[in-house]
């Protein structure tokens, strides 16, 4: 196969001692080229699996993150009916209360309160 070139690689200008040595480089070259071109093809096609799996991940992840919104808003306003109920309880509570004077025990131990949380109880008569 050499021996068939050569003669080729002599016409373009290459003196008849390096011819060969030509060849072999242009050779080597163009393998290791063609070598390059391959795998890059090879890593190319390994990227558009990985991408694509990775497109596949996301959708699924992104479903999940839907339905646990969709829970999330549920829950609120479940929480939010319940807070509602409660403070219409309380509300209704407040507004049915009779006016009423708190005990002596109430009394006391609230500025037994006051002072723990070190507070001056002295100018309040009913602490004395």
């Amino acid at each position: 196969m050499i021996a068939l070139l050569l003669p080729y690689i002599i016409k373009f200008g290459v003196p008849e001692r390096f011819a060969k040595a030509v060849f072999i480089g242009s050779f080597v070259t163009l393998t290791v080229s063609l070598l390059g071109v391959a795998k890059c093809s090879y890593d190319q096609s390994i990227i558009k699996a990985h991408d694509a799996a990775l497109r596949a991940s996301n959708a699924a992840l992104q479903a999940k993150n839907e339905a646990a919104t969709a829970n999330e808003a549920a829950a609120a306003r479940t929480d939010a009916s319940s807070i509602a109920a409660a403070k219409k309880e309380q509300d209704n509570a407040i507004d049915q209360a009779t006016d009423s004077e708190p005990d002596n025990a109430t009394i006391a131990a609230n500025c037994v309160i006051l002072r723990q949380h070190g507070h001056d109880t002295s100018h309040i008569p009913e602490c004395k």
